[in-house]
């Protein structure tokens, strides 16, 4: 913490999914985001199959937001509170259709989410981001992205929000 108890500004990496009214629910899920960080990075919007279950297609992005809330505040205290204000309701099944699915990807630098590495519908929105992201175990992100984009069907929908900015 710094000098006056306040945390210093962080700068955070964001997984978005929808597949619930999915252009609208991104679209205001990332205008609360806004709200409560201001300015933010969005990489394009992507559409993509469920990865585990039956269902409708599913919207994907990434964003940077920048913080001084510590990781477990910013989870339970902002993302849930975007993702049950546009209609997420918590069930067993973590795979299930929702309106939104906000998601901590990485925290001050600090990978917090594995799959990243692992699952399209992470990996190539965020290597938008952060090409450059290396992992010992999987090599660099922007690699990996490239991978899976040539063995999935994505369809890209960059009308949904504002291009990043450089």
């Amino acid at each position: 913490m710094s000098v006056h108890g306040k945390l210093p500004t962080v700068t955070v990496y964001l997984g978005l999914g929808s597949n619930i009214q999915a252009r609208a629910n991104i679209s205001m899920g990332l205008d609360l985001l806004k709200q409560h960080f201001g300015a933010i990075q969005v990489s394009q919007i992507w559409q993509t199959e469920p990865t585990h279950q039956q269902g409708p297609p599913f919207l994907n992005g990434a964003a940077i937001i920048h913080t001084h809330l510590p990781e477990d505040a910013l989870k339970h205290q902002v993302l849930r509170h975007i993702e049950t204000r546009l209609g997420r309701r918590r069930t067993s099944n973590k795979n299930a259709p929702r309106p939104l699915d906000l998601d901590i990807l990485i925290y001050n630098n600090k990978v917090i989410d594995q799959e990243l590495w692992t699952l399209p519908h992470i990996a190539i929105p965020l290597a938008e981001l952060y090409p450059n992201l290396t992992c010992p175990n999987h090599g660099q992100l922007a690699a990996i992205a490239q991978k899976f984009a040539a063995r999935v069907n994505w369809v890209s929908v960059p009308t949904l929000v504002e291009p990043k900015a450089n």
